[in-house]
């Protein structure tokens, strides 16, 4: 048996190098929850500003327009070139917020699927949705991991103007496969990397330490929902 974390420090410490011991502790503690999502938030927002915000607002309408590919005509671009200028100041503090609101519906919705599992697919002792969304959202931390390491690339970058293709450093299109923007796996390949299993194992744990299941049905149901939505992505890529 693990040893259960003492205090949020130990929580934050442990949740990398013995996460049982987090898992053990978390189902009590109900403020930890809204610890790991402010971390997570606050991180987030300042990646976003420090990525994406010294670039310059003809920079990021070229960016936006080559992610768009091949899915508008020429004329269709030149009638939206002059509304994506009028919102690229914005564009750091809209993706601060879209950054924030994503990790916080992705943990809602996780959650609830994780907790849907667990009655319908475990026999060990049960847990109320709002644990299920504290063990999702501390799943979610290694992406505080992914924001300084996206901080750590704008700083070292010898211009501003990087690829928005950057956010994705760590994914399959970053570390393996390089597909161009407007590809039609771009979007696919990008958002699918080494965090997010980082995640789902660290949600294997948590299954294994709070249902008492195998470890392969653990890992089996921590990924599902993740399978799932790739899955469906993948056929209509």
């Amino acid at each position: 048996m693990s040893r259960p974390s003492p205090n949020l420090a130990s929580g934050l410490i442990d949740l990398f190098l013995a996460p049982a011991s987090l898992f053990e502790t978390l189902p009590t503690r109900r403020f930890w929850g809204w610890g790991a999502f402010l971390l997570t938030a606050a991180v987030t927002v300042v990646a976003m500003l420090v990525f994406i915000g010294p670039m310059s607002p003809e920079w990021i309408v070229e960016q936006q327009v080559l992610q768009m590919g091949e899915r508008m005509s020429d004329t269709e671009l030149a009638q939206v070139r002059p509304q994506l200028l009028a919102m690229a100041p914005h564009t750091p503090l809209i993706s601060a917020i879209g950054g924030v609101f994503m990790t916080a519906l992705l943990v809602v919705l996780l959650g609830s699927v994780y907790m849907l599992l667990e009655r319908v697919a475990t026999r060990g002792p049960r847990h109320g949705w709002g644990q299920w969304l504290r063990l999702t959202v501390w799943t979610q931390l290694p992406q505080v991991l992914y924001a300084l390491g996206l901080i750590a690339l704008a700083l070292i970058a010898s211009t501003p103007d990087q690829p928005l293709s950057q956010l994705g450093y760590a994914s399959l299109n970053g570390l393996v496969l390089d597909l161009p923007p407007g590809h039609r796996w771009f979007n696919w390949a990008s958002n699918l990397g080494l965090f997010q299993l980082w995640s789902i194992g660290l949600a294997a744990v948590g299954f294994r330490v709070w249902t008492r299941a195998s470890w392969g049905r653990a890992a089996g149901l921590a990924a599902l929902p993740w399978g799932l939505v790739f899955g469906v992505w993948a056929l209509f890529a």
